[in-house]
């Protein structure tokens, strides 16, 4: 029965795959981001990582390199910041000699996601490797380093193209936040709000656009309210300067 369990939940998966299942709150980052720029250390094998991933699930990558910088002053367009991620390898276990026995590979991953003129997303992640030291094999322990890197690598890219494609209402660097009135709901009544089901682009947009269509128009006649001030001069009014701090007159000493 053991034998027959494991074919029957990779059939289920591939079944699920193939028809288009998604876990809840789970859009398809082509979806929901279709268009993105990228900048940050091209040079770095991150970066080329996050880009192929990106582009793998379909999502139109300007990506920065040596021949092109993209216009990052395009607010339509969401901009990707990859800085270079911070490594750290100390060492925790130590012969009689001296000598490594183990360390700690550490990276840390820090992106910066920015939509508009909305508030940035930032968005950190971390993994950690232990690494046992061959003792007297230098050359063998520098491979196996260079390699549990290069996973780690594409580890943090596919939780990063996975966390661009959860951005949903509660990633929405603008929401407001519920004060406790607008948590206590009737018996009976049903709560949803004006941008569930959407992906943090909708939600954006369509915050912007309720914005503007509730933004009173002034026009710059109105804002030149000098007249209604000064008058038809547009000179301040003469005041007679007074010193805070005036020496008392002479008294006939």
């Amino acid at each position: 029965m053991k034998k027959l369990l494991v074919p029957f939940i990779l059939s289920l998966s591939l079944i699920f795959a193939g028809c288009g299942f998604q876990l809840p709150s789970q859009t398809k980052i082509a979806n929901a981001i279709p268009t993105i720029h990228v900048t940050g250390d091209y040079h770095h094998p991150f970066y080329k990582i996050v880009i192929r991933k990106l582009r793998l699930n379909g999502v139109k990558v300007i990506a920065q390199n040596s021949d092109l910088n993209p216009d990052t002053k395009n607010t339509q367009i969401p901009h990707l910041m990859l800085p270079s991620p911070l490594v750290n390898n100390p060492v925790v276990a130590v012969d009689s000699k001296g000598q490594a026995l183990e360390s700690n590979l550490h990276i840390a991953v820090n992106a910066t996601l920015i939509i508009g003129s909305h508030k940035p997303i930032l968005m950190h992640n971390s993994i950690t490797r232990s690494i046992i030291e061959k003792t007297g094999q230098a050359l063998a322990a520098n491979t196996q380093q260079e390699l549990i890197t290069l996973e780690s690598y594409e580890e943090l890219a596919t939780d990063l193209v996975l966390r661009l494609s959860y951005l949903g209402r509660q990633s929405d660097p603008d929401a407001k936040t519920p004060s406790p009135a607008d948590l206590l709901e009737s018996e009976g009544e049903t709560y949803q709000g004006s941008y569930s089901g959407m992906t943090v682009i909708e939600a954006l947009k369509a915050q912007d656009r309720a914005e503007k269509n509730k933004a009173s128009k002034v026009s710059l006649d109105a804002l030149n309210n000098h007249k209604k001030v000064l008058g038809d001069n547009p000179q301040l009014p003469k005041q007679r300067a007074i010193l805070l701090h005036q020496a008392p007159g002479n008294s006939g000493f």
